[in-house]
């Protein structure tokens, strides 16, 4: 039954078409994987746990079948663990991949669904996740994989450590605070080399009392460095489908379909030089982008958003297609498609903002009544 289950799961999440009037490419569900030569096989959770517990990294390769550990695994070394798909190998308790030594470069997990359905079997270092990625563990890549949080696991993947990490073919489901958190302990490390997402099927993240994070979790991705997103598909994560945060530099979102947030970009303090390129923002999110104020409370005034890009896209976002806030520097909307906006396709000319750029964007789409560009705060406006 746990093998019909999970067929069914990635049979259902298969991303719909792109609609005809934009080109948005669909992320790729998980694939198969071969089992490299040489590998440890294991058909136990005792033969899993003395194979994880090798200082010397190798390939461990999961047989068919469900694995139910007493607890979160932690392996002692950068394994790569492979199963043969992820509807045929389900693992019922998270990893902890933390640690010092340099034998801890290189971690994978492959073709497996992570399936956890109790915090006591959660990685559990800095939150409830699935996956938990700290120490020295970096160049990890996390691939054609399913993870799921039944709505008791705060986040899917929680890294900490970003350097050349790799996400692709992914399917996240049913979590409360984050699908993917992707963020350095450290608020000035640079991600070297930058982290890269691609292929993600993200849906349902939101805490019990959905909205009581006040925007500090409740994203599909939560992302704070360097790197790529690409094809993805986020629904209902309630405050943002993908939100950038301090020291995301030098992002490239491309071939994002979201719906169903808040915010379906939220670009926090600090981040500068992201493009966001080929997208659709869906009719059943607030916001499509939001670009957060400078609050020199908070920020000493410094630009929350530097030289950030907003082109070739669909915004349908019922209350506002892009947000410029208050002290932003450099933003660029153009080659923009809006469409259903009840109050303004983008909001701009904010204190303290400079240098925008609003340039061959169709406003033809918004409701009656809705404005092209208005200075006025979103909060102090409501819909007719």
């Amino acid at each position: 039954m746990k093998f019909a289950s999970a067929v069914f799961l990635l049979v259902a999440i298969v991303p719909t078409a792109a609609s005809a009037d934009y080109d948005v490419h669909p992320p790729a569900l998980p694939r198969a994987c071969e089992a490299p030569a040489g590998a440890i096989r294991v058909n136990s959770v005792s033969q899993l746990g003395t194979a994880m517990a090798q200082t010397k990294p190798r390939d461990i390769v999961l047989t068919d079948g469900t694995y139910a550990p007493a607890a979160k695994l932690r392996p002692a070394a950068g394994h790569r663990l492979w199963g043969s798909h992820a509807s045929r190998v389900i693992v019922l308790a998270g990893f902890e991949l933390v640690g010092k030594g340099a034998n801890k470069v290189g971690a994978q997990i492959n073709c497996l669904t992570i399936d956890v359905r109790s915090a006591s079997k959660a990685a559990n270092i800095s939150g409830t996740a699935n996956v938990h990625v700290s120490g020295n563990f970096r160049d990890v890549r996390i691939a054609d994989s399913v993870l799921l949080g039944n709505r008791v696991i705060n986040r899917g993947i929680f890294a900490q450590r970003v350097d050349g990490l790799v996400l692709e073919r992914l399917v996240v489901r049913d979590f409360n605070l984050d699908g993917i958190r992707a963020q350095p302990l450290s608020r000035t490390h640079v991600a070297n080399p930058p982290m890269t997402m691609r292929d993600l099927d993200i849906a349902n993240v939101a805490r019990p009392k959905p909205g009581s994070s006040t925007g500090k979790a409740e994203a599909g991705i939560w992302f704070g460095n360097r790197g790529m997103i690409e094809r993805v598909r986020i629904r209902n994560a309630f405050w943002s489908g993908i939100e950038t945060v301090t020291n995301a530099i030098d992002i490239t979102i491309r071939d994002a379909d979201i719906d169903g947030s808040g915010h379906a970009l939220y670009i926090e303090h600090y981040t500068k030089r992201l493009v966001l390129e080929r997208f659709h923002f869906g009719p059943k999110n607030g916001r499509g982008v939001t670009l957060e104020w400078d609050d020199p409370k908070r920020y000493s005034g410094a630009p929350a958003g530097e030289d950030n890009t907003i082109q070739d896209g669909l915004i349908e976002a019922y209350r506002v297609g892009v947000a410029i806030m208050d002290g932003t520097k450099g933003t660029t909307v153009r080659r923009m498609t809006f469409r259903n906006q009840c109050l303004a396709a983008i909001v701009a000319g904010r204190p303290r903002s400079k240098d925008e750029v609003l340039e061959d964007n169709d406003f033809s789409g918004i409701d009656a009544g809705a404005a092209t560009v208005s200075s006025k705060h979103p909060n102090t406006s409501k819909c007719t």
